[in-house]
């Protein structure tokens, strides 16, 4: 095994240092040993909402292996790890004549398709995903637990029962993949509810075994709190959000979830073939805006997902070795 291994740190989903979701890459020559534990340990060291390990390409595989670790626990798939090493492979492949530069990566969820382009220094990947709205929903008074001030955007709920602008009447739980699930809440304004969320304490999901059906644990379960700001009539529909997780507190950029959300609104407007466009800003609160673009196209039925893309830039900060 190597006794090091080089690094970087990018920003993702940003086109400026210090802005977007910051990400750790690791790479992994052929032949290194290291295994599960010792990246779940160094993933842990670096202590990064998600680190992952890049290894080197090997002409026998289809792809190039990625592993993606939280502190915690690996993912099968999210979203800026994903964006930002196609950002970074791009990136390193230095002058080219080629606009897009074609990039596969293998996941624990899938081979991702992408492509980098080097004039626009944008990535654009067609994920791996399997949409699935949970039977359970959740009810608006787990929110309140911690978050009583959004009394206001729920009382109609709560009250009535009936629709209202606010949050639906129950939240829905929604996963991209397996493994990676969220609780989207939809708040009515950004000064008055989204801005005024509470980090301590924070808000906590319910057990994941609680709400996710049968054959879907365990998965990460997070909180997306959102507002749309401008609807699908001017073309893209643009969203603020906020992904709440007690062990990292706020993540300023959440690919995974913010391609659960598209996903889930472009199945609530329907349509045979239907495409949607999203522009999904997140992070701003944290002094890290980040902007995630998402397009999701249904299929011929228009009741289930075709096809999701995510696309966003990412910027270097940091490089160095790591020893193991």
């Amino acid at each position: 095994m190597a006794s090091s291994l080089t690094f970087v740190t990018v920003d993702v989903f940003a086109t400026e240092r210090y802005l977007g979701n910051p990400l750790a890459i690791i790479n992994v020559p052929k032949g290194s040993t290291l295994d599960q534990t010792q990246k779940q340990t160094i993933a842990g060291e670096f202590n990064l909402s998600e680190t992952v390990f890049l290894h080197e390409e090997d002409p026998s595989q289809d792809g190039r292996q990625l592993d993606i670790f939280t502190p915690s626990l690996e993912l099968n798939w999210a979203g800026h790890p994903t964006i930002g090493t196609l950002c970074y492979i791009g990136q390193s492949a230095g002058a080219t004549e080629e606009l897009d530069q074609s990039i596969k990566l293998r996941t624990k969820a899938g081979i991702v398709n992408a492509r980098y382009n080097h004039r626009e220094q944008l990535a654009t990947a067609e994920i791996p995903h399997n949409v699935h709205i949970h039977a359970t929903t959740v009810h608006p008074s787990t929110i309140l637990k911690t978050q009583p001030q959004l009394e206001g955007a729920l009382q109609h709920v709560l009250k009535s029962g009936t629709s209202s602008p606010s949050i639906y009447k129950e939240i829905p739980v929604v996963s991209i993949v397996k493994g990676a699930s969220f609780l989207l809440i939809r708040l009515p304004s950004v000064s008055d509810y989204l801005e005024k969320l509470n980090l301590h304490p924070a808000p906590v999901a319910p057990a994941s075994d609680r709400v996710l059906d049968k054959g879907w644990t365990p998965s990460f379960l997070g909180l997306y709190f959102y507002v749309i700001l401008q609807d699908a009539e001017h073309g893209v529909t643009k969203v603020r959000s906020r992904m709440i997780e007690p062990e990292i507190l706020e993540d300023p950029a959440t690919g995974a979830a913010a391609c659960a959300l598209s996903s889930y609104l472009a199945l609530q407007a329907g349509g045979n073939e239907a495409t949607s466009a999203y522009e999904i800003e997140q992070g701003v609160e944290m002094g890290r805006r980040s902007l995630i673009k998402t397009q999701v196209t249904l299929d011929g039925t228009g009741k289930d997902i075709k096809q999701v893309t995510i696309a966003g830039s990412a910027v270097m900060v940091t490089q160095g070795t790591i020893h193991v």
